[in-house]
């Protein structure tokens, strides 16, 4: 997927700020799944790259889902609550997961549940945390069901910016006020390119192996340590030879790029491409 270079470098200042410094309201393009049943820890265990046992109930953690060769099938971040598993992925990448539940449920006692038919938004941003406050009691841990106007929302603590930020999804045909977003994609990529985090379907194609998202990602959303899942024995062997071919990483730029270009390096011709790019407020532009 291709993002137009000149829509990135469409900076809504306000928004930015509101990321960056406050917080921000905004619609995030991700999908959620909630799994119950008694086998429900123990099955997706074998399926994504971290480990899930040592989380308790009220937490959370980044992974991927594979194939079985180790290509990247989804981004995805699991919340673990007293009664059932939620999954998270951008929407793009839900479809593959739900596949796998559809193929790979077999006498296990689990049992898979979209939650497409409700809205959700996210605020992100330092003050996530007391600006979300505002609307409704925030759980303890990193995940709880919450009041929201007469109705109760799922609510996802998830840091996208590296600073605070929740997911809220909100009751199924929710007809109260919801919040206005304040960000739109422009903003969005850019305030992730400066966090240094990567966009699947803009960062990833079909042939992206999760370490090369980068060191920061692989420690996250890998566990080399876990035993057997979808795609393990490729990456355990790219973590034993100790890199991979190609990483991703955020560029600082002296002038501009678009997306496509290809890098140079003394060592390579070949040393990579850009996938995103885009100007900051202050006008510097940036990169992955």
């Amino acid at each position: 997927m291709a993002y137009d270079p000149i829509l990135l470098l469409q900076v809504d200042e306000t928004a930015y700020r509101l990321l960056r410094d406050t917080a921000g309201w905004f619609a995030p393009v991700w999908a959620y799944l909630e799994l119950t049943g008694d086998d429900r820890v123990s099955w997706l265990q074998g399926q994504q790259t971290n480990d899930l046992r040592p989380v308790q109930p009220g937490g959370s953690l980044d992974t991927a889902f594979c194939t079985p060769t180790g290509q990247l099938l989804s981004l995805a971040r699991i919340w673990v609550l007293a009664d059932r598993l939620v999954i998270g992925a951008p929407a793009t990448g839900m479809p593959a997961i739900v596949q796998r539940c559809e193929e790979m449920v077999i006498l296990e006692d689990v049992v898979a549940t979209p939650l497409h038919d409700r809205p959700v938004v996210c605020v992100q941003g330092p003050q996530a945390s007391e600006r979300l406050a505002e609307r409704t009691a925030l759980p303890q841990t990193d995940c709880g069901d919450v009041p929201w106007d007469a109705d109760t929302a799922l609510c996802l603590r998830h840091p996208r910016l590296g600073t605070a930020g929740w997911d809220l999804v909100l009751p199924a045909g929710h007809t109260g006020e919801t919040p206005e977003p304040a960000s739109d994609d422009a903003t969005w990529h850019v305030a992730t390119l400066e966090a240094g985090v990567p966009e699947m379907g803009l960062d990833t194609d079909a042939k992206t192996l999760p370490p090369e998202l980068g060191p920061a990602f692989e420690a996250r959303a890998i566990s080399y340590q876990k035993g057997c899942y979808t795609g393990q024995e490729v990456l355990m062997r790219l973590h034993s030879r100790g890199h991979t071919n190609r990483v991703w990483m955020a560029l600082r730029c002296e002038s501009a790029v678009s997306p496509g270009a290809h890098l140079r390096s003394p060592k390579r011709e070949d040393a990579g491409w850009i996938t995103r790019a885009g100007i900051t407020p202050q006008g510097q532009v940036i990169a992955a």
